[in-house]
């Protein structure tokens, strides 16, 4: 990882450090590398489960999946409810996501899909002959061109598409969706970490939060409403969204990775 790299050879640069990964947010942590506590004028208003005790990190963003659905390529009468659905034969060779390794929102979501959907997902879904794709951006560039009639994704790829004018309707699934968190904090090398405690501090305020709602993504202050749709539908409530501890990710990543990896036949 470039953070690690650079921080070993005295060379990293950046103030502020943000990954999508519990995982390496807790290796940087223990490395020293983003291990300067500061905690912001809200502190108070954060969950516990979006902030460090000690205000090393804060979950800045949180960002849902959902699925999209291209509208010229599948009727209204079929269009999924569920994420149940997307089982269903009529959707075959017409689903994509992206690979389970392209990062943190990938992970999450297709282990919410086996633990919160249904236990057989995985398999159910590979028979129903889903493209697997190396990152987001190509299984979005197909699913608009109309290569496949389904994906899913980071809500604010379907909502930037529909924002543009594209073919592309956004669903929140009944089961409730899947979250990411990017989490960050203070490197510890920072240069500037006056200036880097003010953007912390923005970010994770009731105004900053208001700005991020603005990007589809839920903020980390509390007093701050779920984001809506373009068409004014509202995001669940933050709660009701599937999510895993950094203590869980740190035991069950490199297992459940090596378990879709063999099934879909992925190295």
């Amino acid at each position: 990882m470039l953070f690690r790299s650079e921080a070993a050879a005295n060379r990293l640069t950046a103030d502020i450090l943000d990954v999508t990964d519990a995982s390496l947010l807790a290796d940087l942590m223990k490395r020293g590398i983003l291990n300067k506590p500061h905690k912001v004028p809200s502190f108070n208003r954060i969950p516990a489960d979006a902030k460090d005790p000690d205000g090393r990190w804060y979950a800045f963003f949180r960002l849902p999946t959902a699925i999209g659905m291209n509208t010229s390529v599948i009727k209204p009468a079929d269009e999924p409810k569920r994420w149940a659905d997307l089982l269903d034969p009529k959707y075959r060779g017409l689903l994509g996501t992206s690979s389970l390794d392209v990062g943190g929102s990938a992970f999450t979501t297709w282990l919410f899909l086996r633990e919160k959907v249904h236990p057989d997902f995985w398999s159910r879904v590979r028979e129903n002959k889903i493209r697997i794709y190396p990152a987001v951006a190509p299984a979005l560039t197909d699913v608009v061109r109309g290569e496949i009639g389904i994906a899913f994704m980071g809500v604010t790829s379907f909502q930037e598409q529909e924002g543009a004018g594209a073919p592309i309707k956004t669903i929140f699934p009944e089961e409730g969706s899947s979250l990411l968190a990017i989490q960050g904090g203070i490197a510890s090398s920072a240069k500037n970490p006056n200036a880097a405690m003010v953007f912390v501090n923005w970010l994770t305020s009731k105004r900053g939060g208001t700005a991020i709602t603005q990007q589809k993504a839920y903020a980390a202050h509390m007093d701050v409403p779920p984001p809506t749709l373009l068409d004014g539908r509202k995001f669940a409530p933050v709660s009701a969204l599937f999510d895993i501890s950094p203590e869980r990710w740190a035991k069950v990543r490199e297992p459940v990775s090596e378990e879709w990896r063999k099934l879909f036949g992925r190295r």
